[in-house]
Parts: structure tokens; sequence; C-alpha cells
């Protein structure tokens, strides 16, 4: 930026300053107006070694006085303190003289920070004697679990709400997928070279509404789960009310999606009239699109980024669809992955749509009934004698305990995921053990030292108004502060 930008976004980041915001920014070779922004400044030499911080007023230029190095008349405190934490490397003994002075500075204030750690130490000690901090360690949350999730599903259900352009965009794919599979497989009949196009158009709709849900999540929750772990961080709220809050309000609107995708297709195609059968049909829809949500959340809380989701979770997605009960016959797999079978949510939720529609099903030639023809594909519970309720019971209640198994995961997921903070390390002793001096004698040998040499410069001039050009390379700089800090390190 030049300089007139760059004062320009420094007062912005002045009134968030004001406003009560912690604000830490990096400036380079700042000018005096953008430098008397500042509340404090962290003066970084090269190497990264602190050599003042502190007030970013007069009291910096009183500090640099004591060390013997005051601010010359018309000079400005940044470009003098920016020539004082750079080593000019123009000739040997210049490098050598700015060199030492840069050591000798960094050394003072390490001595000083130690002193004032070893007092601010002492000081706590003396508090927490006093008091008992044993029921106050880390941040308390001001309202309970039950609050907590009540704020966040208004939350939640208010994103919703009033994101109407993503409703459209998961409406839209699923009416469009639904029409074309009704218009392929239009009206079928009740002859016997239809049984495989009914198994066809079953597996589709099981495999459609498991994407649709599937892709969403994957795109949607790792955004959101980089915001709730920064929420989180700051202690705001615990993992289960969220978690609670957000199925509670995205189930709803969910299940809207594959109903209307499952009416419009049980609509066009022509399945079964009799009574509870289009209900069935699309209860078993919506507990499948749950299913490969809850599949997607658990991808996302592990995949570290959107694209490490996608690219996990449309593969896992294949692999339950090549197993789904159609493509493999469930006693052909291999011992070793007959496992995958039983987590598959498209292989029950085929198996409950393949019960519900060929459960009394009479074809016009009698070649075959329809539990004959289920058995074919390996579901032989009518043949069996089971009524279709009992199976398809017993299928769904597979599907609910896949649906529990990854909504546990993800929250095992995110609570191993959540934000973790390295404990603070305890300050550095106060007392030099070489020459057996407290640190405070330490920093008044050199003040002392630094005041007996001769200075052939003027007293510090207070905000210095002419701005002079350096001849070394311009240092970067990077600032911690309370509100608003300015740090200025050579590069």
């Amino acid at each position: 930026l030049d300089s007139f930008q760059a004062e320009r976004v420094m007062k912005v980041l002045r009134s968030l300053a004001d406003e009560g915001h912690t604000v830490v920014c990096t400036v380079h070779q700042p000018s005096e107006r953008i430098y008397n922004l500042f509340d404090q400044v962290l003066l970084l030499a090269e190497g990264g070694r602190a050599v003042y911080h502190g007030d970013a007023s007069d009291v910096a230029g009183e500090y640099f006085a004591q060390m013997g190095e005051p601010v010359p008349s018309h000079v400005s405190y940044p470009e003098h303190f920016l020539q004082l934490v750079t080593i000019d490397r123009s000739s040997e003994t210049e490098c050598e003289s700015t060199t030492k002075r840069v050591e000798r500075l960094a050394e003072a204030f390490a001595v000083k920070s130690r002193a004032a750690l070893a007092t601010a130490a002492g000081k706590a000690s003396e508090d927490s004697s006093k008091h008992d901090f044993s029921e106050q360690r880390g941040p308390k949350r001001a309202v309970g679990l039950v609050a907590q999730a009540k704020l966040l599903l208004q939350r939640a259900w208010r994103q919703i709400s009033r994101d109407k352009k993503l409703f459209l965009q998961r409406m839209i794919p699923a009416v469009m997928s639904a029409l074309t599979f009704g218009w392929i497989y239009w009206r079928l009949g009740l002859a016997s070279s239809t049984i495989l196009d009914r198994m066809g158009l079953l597996q589709v709709a099981c495999i459609n509404s498991a994407m649709l849900s599937l892709v969403k999540t994957l795109y949607l929750f790792p955004v959101e789960k980089s915001v709730v772990q920064r929420e989180q961080g700051r202690n705001a709220y615990g993992t289960l009310p969220y978690l609670l809050s957000k199925l509670a309000a995205d189930l709803p609107v969910g299940a809207l999606f594959p109903m209307a995708f499952g009416s419009i297709v049980y609509t066009m195609c022509g399945l079964q009239r009799a009574p509870g059968k289009l209900l069935t049909f699309l209860s078993v829809l919506v507990l499948e699109s749950f299913t490969a949500s809850a599949l997607g959340l658990a991808v996302g809380a592990a995949a570290p980024s959107v694209a490490a989701a996608v690219s996990i979770g449309p593969n896992l997605m294949t692999l339950f669809i090549v197993f789904g009960g159609y493509y493999v016959n469930t006693s052909n797999i291999p011992w070793v992955l007959r496992w995958i079978p039983d987590v598959s949510m498209i292989r029950w939720a085929f198996q409950a749509l393949a019960l519900n529609e060929f459960d009394g099903l009479s074809f016009d030639d009698g070649a075959i009934s329809g539990a004959e023809a289920l058995t074919r594909v390996g579901i032989s519970q009518l043949a069996a004698g089971e009524s279709a309720r009992n199976a398809i019971g017993n299928v769904m209640s597979r599907q609910l305990r896949i649906l529990g198994s990854f909504y546990c995961l993800t929250y095992a997921l995110l609570i191993a995921n959540r934000p973790k903070y390295a404990e603070p390390s305890q300050p550095p002793p106060a007392v030099d053990e070489e020459a057996g001096q407290t640190a405070t004698q330490v920093v008044g040998a050199i003040e002392s030292k630094a005041a007996e040499r001769p200075t052939k410069v003027d007293a510090p001039l207070q905000n210095g108004r002419i701005q002079q050009k350096s001849d070394t390379k311009a240092p970067s700089a990077a600032l911690p502060a309370r509100k608003q800090t300015a740090a200025v390190p050579s590069s």
C-alpha cells in the first residue's frame, strides 16, 4: 500500500481497538503518523530478538535515551528505532559496531524482562496464597446444556430459513433426477419382464437419495466445523448441544428432498398402489438420506478440508453401492469383505424397498411370484414365510443402528479434534547464576554504563517532524499488544 492507503487501513484498526477489540498487526517502516496510532510497540531485531516492548509514546524514547541511544533532533521515533535494530553490512566496521549495538540492546531488554516476570510471578504467588482458585480453573460457561442447545437451535434454524438459495440447489437436482428416472421407467407394467426394471429402479432410487445427501454434507460441514472449532476454542458451547441442535434443525428440512424425489418417482413409474406402500417407500428413502448425511458428518469431522472430505466420501459410498445387494450376491463375497454389506446403507434401503414393492405383487403371465423374484437377488424373507411388515421392520432397524453409529462417530471425532492449547511455562529465574547478581542489579549496571557514554546528539525531540530515508534495507515487523501494537524488527 502507499502511505495514504496504509494510514487509512491503520485508522480503521485504531477504531476497532477503541471499541475494545484486540488488534495485533505487522508494520513495515511506518510513518510517524501511523506510528502515533499505536498504544504499544514491540521492536524486534534480526533473528527475532526483542529490543523493546512497551508504550509507543515518549516512554520508548526515554528508555533508549537511558540505554545511550537518544532520539536525535528532527528524527521521528519509528525512523530512529528502525535504525537501532538494523545491522549495517555496508562495511565490516559498520557491521561489527551495529551488531554489538543490537546485542547490547537485546541483552539489556532480556534482563529487564526476566526481572519483570519474576516480580509478576512473586505477586501472583502472594495473591494465590490469599485465595482458593481450585474451583476457578478454566473458563466457565454461563448457561447449561439445555440453554446452549436452545440458543444453537435458534441460530441453526435461522441460518437454514435464510438460505433459500441452498434450498433450491438441493430441491432442483432432486426433482430433475426424479423426472429423469420417471421418464426412463415410465408406467412399469405387470409383465414378468419388468422384474429387472423394478429392481434397477429401486437400486438407482437408493443411490440417488444417498448421494444427494452425502455430497451436500461433504461440501458444507467442513466449513462449518472450522467456525465451530474457533467458537469452542473460546469455550462458547459444548460439542453435544451443538450436534443435537444441528440435527434437530437439519433433519426436518432434509426430509423434504427425498420425499419430493420419491413421490414423483413412485407416481410416474406406476409402482404398487396398495395402501401404505407409498408411505413405506418414502420412509425408507428419508431414513437412508439421514444415514448418508450422517456418513458425511463423520467424514467431514475427520477430514482436514473440504477437498479431502469430497475425495473420501464418494469413494466410501461407491464401496457401499457395490455391496448393496444388487450387483454382488452376499453369499459370493469373500469372507474378508463380508462385513461391508452389514454396514452398507444402500443394501438395507434396497432390501426394504424391494420387500415393500414385491410383497403381494402378481404378474400377468403368472410365471413367477414376487417372493420368488426376491429370492433371485438374495432376499429370502418372504419365501421363508416371514411377513413383509416384520421383514421391513428388521431391515429398518439395521439402518437405524448404522445411523446411530455414524452420529456417535461424528461426536467422537469432534471431541478429538477440539482446539488444544499448550500450558504456559514457568517464568525464568530472576538471578544471574554466573555473576551472582539479581536481574535488577544487572539492569542497573548496564544503564549506568550507558549513561556514562558521551553523545553528540541533542536531546530527544518529542514527536519528531522530519522523516529521513534509511540507507539500509527496510526491516520487517511483527507485534503483539494489549490493544494496538506496532513491531519493527530488522529484516
